[in-house]
């Protein structure tokens, strides 16, 4: 029997991705299917970048925090 372990952390705080050095990330939504395996860029513009430029999503708020927009 195989077993397969999956980790999820929720970071709602950029001084957390700072405190772990964050420059990739990757997301997976429910079944496994990888949305989002790339880096995170300053202050997470690429992932703002890529999630923006996705059909139907709203553009990110000012001084926004990330990790919960994409929530």
């Amino acid at each position: 029997m195989i077993k397969t372990n999956c980790s999820n952390t929720i970071l709602s705080s950029s001084s957390c991705s700072r405190l772990f050095n964050l420059k990739d990330l990757m997301l997976m939504k429910r079944g496994g299917k990888i949305i989002y395996f790339r880096e995170l860029g300053q202050n997470s513009s690429k992932l703002i970048e890529c999630f923006e430029g996705t059909s139907g999503v709203q553009k990110i708020k000012e001084n926004y925090n990330p990790a919960t927009w994409i929530s």
